[in-house]
């Protein structure tokens, strides 16, 4: 199973396929997981932080 990963900031791999982080450039509101969240704060922390200061 391929999924388009481009742009994504944070990829959490599993056996149900892949949980993505990907910048909402579109401004509208999507389902979060927290775990997902935490974990790439834990992994990508600089990238993530970043995003929340703009």
């Amino acid at each position: 199973m391929n999924e388009p990963t481009d742009g994504a900031l944070y990829i959490q791999p599993s056996v149900a396929g892949n949980s993505l982080i990907l910048p909402n450039t579109y401004g509208e509101e999507s389902p979060l997981n927290l775990e997902v969240l935490f974990n790439a704060m834990l992994a990508e922390h600089e990238k993530i932080q970043a995003l929340f200061n703009r």
